[in-house]
C-alpha cells in the first residue's frame, strides 16, 4: 500500500489510519489486540452519515478523512455527489453553510414551493427583501412551481 493512499492521525490517544477511499482503521487498545489495525465499518445512521465511536467520543467519518488529508477547519464538509455515506476524499470539500445548502436535492427540485402537511396542499412562497411572502396553496405541484417562477420573474424585473 502506498503511503499516499492513507494518512495516520491521532484522536483521543487512538491512532487512526484514514484512507482516500473513505475507509478508517484504528489500533485496538485491548491488550490481546494491541498494535493491530482494526477496520471501523459501521452502517449509516438515520441521518445518512457514518459516525465512529473513538474512545468515548463520536466522530463523523467524513470529518476524520478531511482532517487527515486537508487539515482541520471549522467550516462545513460537503458531500459533492450528495451521498452522505460516500466518504471518498474526492467527494468531500470544505465549504460555507450557504454553499452546502445550495448542494441539496430539495433546492434543485423544489425551490420556492413545498408540500404543506397541515393543509395537504403545495405551498408557494418567495423571499423579497429578506421577508417571506406567501404566494398561495395549490392542489397541483406544477401550479405551485409556476406561481413561484412567475413571482420570481416579476421581482427580477423590479
Amino acid at each position: 500500500m502506498d503511503e499516499e493512499e492513507y494518512r495516520i492521525i491521532t484522536v483521543n490517544d487512538y491512532t487512526i489510519r484514514c484512507f482516500r477511499d473513505g475507509r478508517i482503521h484504528t489500533t485496538s487498545k485491548r491488550q490481546h489486540n494491541y498494535g493491530r489495525w482494526i477496520e471501523r465499518t459501521t452502517l449509516p445512521r438515520k441521518d445518512g452519515y457514518i459516525r465512529l465511536n473513538i474512545g468515548r467520543k463520536s466522530y463523523h467519518a467524513h470529518r476524520l478523512i478531511m482532517m487527515a488529508f486537508v487539515g482541520f477547519s471549522d467550516q462545513e464538509i460537503d458531500h459533492i455527489n450528495r451521498i452522505k455515506n460516500d466518504n471518498r476524499l474526492e467527494n468531500l470539500r470544505y465549504c460555507t453553510r450557504r454553499e452546502n445548502q445550495l448542494n441539496t436535492v430539495s433546492v434543485d427540485k423544489a425551490k420556492g414551493y413545498y408540500w404543506c402537511k397541515k393543509s395537504n396542499k403545495w405551498k408557494a412562497q418567495i423571499q423579497i427583501h429578506k421577508k417571506q411572502k406567501h404566494l398561495g396553496l395549490f392542489d397541483i405541484e406544477e401550479d405551485a412551481r409556476q406561481c413561484y417562477l412567475d413571482a420570481k420573474a416579476k421581482t427580477d424585473n423590479i
